[in-house]
């Protein structure tokens, strides 16, 4: 079973009751500069998590809960590819 506790601040991802691994809670647009970076597509955009996200100037502020609701499926979509 694997569980996650979504954050404004970080990510934590568990598995059998234990904590396996945690992220910044940070999202931000692809941008062809950024090498060696697998973007996360998502209804026809492209994205960074965690600490892919932290420099980019096209960081997304998640300063809300609809908002966090809103990208959640990005932040899935990255802690089942790691």
């Amino acid at each position: 079973m694997i569980g996650l506790d979504v954050g404004f601040g970080w990510t934590k991802v568990a598995k059998d009751g234990r904590e396996v691994g945690k992220f910044p809670t940070w999202i931000a647009y692809y941008d062809k500069d950024m090498v060696d970076i697998e973007p996360i597509r998502w209804e026809g955009r492209e994205y960074v998590v965690g600490e892919y996200a932290r420099y980019s100037r096209q960081r997304i502020e998640l300063a809300d809960i609809e908002l966090l609701v809103r990208f959640l499926p990005v932040i899935l979509l990255h802690v089942k590819r790691e």
